[in-house]
């Protein structure tokens, strides 16, 4: 079929066209004389076809743009959440880098309320890479201020102590720290940070479990290389923070 059809002309195939169709509607015609209520029954039932199809065509139409409609303003409105989601991380970045640079100075931090001290201290450590940091801090908080994920893993307690630098963290301060954070709290690690500095007997204490301390001197370096440069985590192994 297909050789024959490439073996006529476009001409031969219009004229072969036009022929059937002039045949169909002759046999239509003599139909139409001999039995005209067949006919018209027929001409009926092929209008109702026709209308039911383009009723159906219409109907799927019209549901068809709507939900192109709803899927479109579903789109438009999670691009919208997207946006404000990622504005807000923007601005929350923006104001920790603030806060850091505002108190990067120990005589900054030493101005803080302690509320804001625990606060500052929650800014360093998501821009070192801290994740899930929560504020726990205030009356009854047993001995964690701060609660985080390390950048290794580990859930880990952070006590913080806005002291003068004359105020030193004692033996006792750590051990209590370390029952609380460990026993009760359960963590897999465990961070000091303060103003001030730590006595001998509590720094000692401190290496034997493995509890991170950040004096006022450390604390300062680790404020100012935030507030300079992407920032760096402090090593979770060394007992003492330096930088």
């Amino acid at each position: 079929m297909r050789r024959l059809l490439s073996s006529l002309s476009r001409w031969e195939v219009v004229v072969g066209v036009c022929g059937v169709g002039g045949l169909i509607a002759v046999l239509w015609l003599i139909f139409y004389i001999e039995y005209p209520q067949s006919a018209l029954a027929v001409v009926s039932s092929i209008e109702t076809v026709i209308t039911g199809i383009l009723g159906c065509v219409l109907f799927l139409a019209i549901n068809g743009a709507v939900i192109y409609g709803l899927v479109m303003l579903f789109k438009a409105l999670s691009k919208m959440q997207r946006d404000r989601a990622a504005q807000r991380i923007r601005f929350e970045a923006q104001q920790r880098q603030q806060r850091i640079v505002y108190a990067q100075t120990l005589n900054g931090m030493l101005a803080l309320s302690p509320r804001a001290f625990e606060q500052f201290v929650g800014d360093l450590l998501i821009a070192s890479g801290y994740q899930q940091v929560q504020h726990t801090g205030g009356s009854g908080d047993l001995g964690a201020d701060l609660m985080c994920v390390s950048p290794q893993g580990e859930r880990m307690v952070v006590q913080c102590k806005r002291y003068a630098p004359s105020n030193l963290i004692g033996s006792p301060a750590i051990q209590q720290f370390i029952g609380m954070a460990h026993v009760h709290h359960q963590a897999q690690a465990s961070m000091f940070v303060t103003t001030s500095d730590f006595t001998r007997p509590a720094t000692a204490l401190a290496q034997q479990h493995s509890v991170i301390l950040i004096d006022g001197h450390s604390l300062t370096l680790w404020a100012q290389q935030v507030s300079q440069r992407p920032p760096m985590p402090p090593p979770a192994q060394q007992n003492q923070v330096s930088y």
